[in-house]
């Protein structure tokens, strides 16, 4: 089983399209049609859908300077990227791509991680795709709660709780059966995942607890490492990543990095 994994990052989701754009320009493999599971958290899901509905991920590319033009704030640039996403998905509803999809998102009214996709704990076939994509990139810091009607939930983003979708999938997801080639695509922004514990602000906090309880009480990796079952590729940056890095530069620096990947490990999944 192949799975691709994508960090959420908002406008630094740049970093990953351009990877994978610049993947299948050098390499010519074509990522819509070679992953059994496309998983993402926030911006990272909204890739993972555009990858399972088959659409030209370019096309996010020139989006995502649209939106930067039209707007110096995160809320209007975002406004203006899920307008278009609306229009574009016209009308298309989750059931298409459910069975090749697992986006993970926080259900604030059940206070609990969930996710949409493959073994959800909720039937989201009849919900527009564009319904998913808001709740799953909703930043509360931003804007209330996304309200999925049908579902009577309202969800945000789970990037605070699963930035990297990859240990929510091992955890929930996981067959020790199957032989899992798993590529993860970063957005260069995970800052505090360290030796010691980062404590810039409240959310950094939070997040390296998380962290740092799953893998000082768990030994779930190192049980399926042992297994032999996985085979796990990386791309990002260094965390080193701003909020005043810009856009070309995010595009620069994705560009550099596909010209430094290693084919024979790439060609594991293609």
């Amino acid at each position: 089983m192949k799975i691709i994994c994508m960090d959420a990052g908002g406008l630094k989701g740049l970093y990953q399209i351009r990877i994978i754009t610049g993947i299948e320009e050098k390499y010519k493999y074509c990522f819509n049609n070679s992953f059994d599971i496309y998983s993402g958290t926030s911006i990272g899901g909204v890739i993972a859908i555009f990858l399972a509905c088959k659409i030209p991920i370019q096309e996010l590319i020139n989006e995502f300077y649209k939106s930067k033009s039209n707007s110096n704030n995160s809320y209007g640039i975002f406004k203006h990227f899920f307008d278009w996403i609306t229009s574009r998905l016209n009308n298309r509803f989750f059931g298409e791509i459910s069975t090749r999809v697992i986006l993970p998102v926080y259900n604030f009214t059940t206070k609990e991680l969930s996710h949409f996709g493959i073994n959800s704990p909720t039937n989201c076939d009849e919900i527009l795709i564009s319904d998913i994509i808001k709740a799953i990139c909703t930043d509360f810091r931003i804007t209330k709660p996304h309200n999925i009607i049908k579902l009577n939930n309202e969800f945000i983003d789970a990037g605070f709780c699963a930035y990297d979708p990859t240990i929510y999938i091992m955890r929930n997801q996981w067959d020790v059966n199957s032989k899992i080639l798993l590529l993860s695509i970063g957005s260069g922004y995970i800052k505090n995942i360290t030796n010691e514990l980062n404590r810039d602000d409240f959310f950094d906090l939070m997040y390296d607890t998380i962290i740092f309880d799953q893998f000082s009480t768990n030994n779930f990796i190192a049980n399926i490492i042992d297994t032999n079952s996985l085979f796990y590729y990386r791309i990002s940056e260094p965390p080193n990543f701003k909020d005043s890095i810009s856009l070309e530069e995010i595009f620069k620096l994705a560009t550099e990095r596909v010209a430094k990947l290693d084919f024979t490990k790439l060609d594991y999944f293609f």
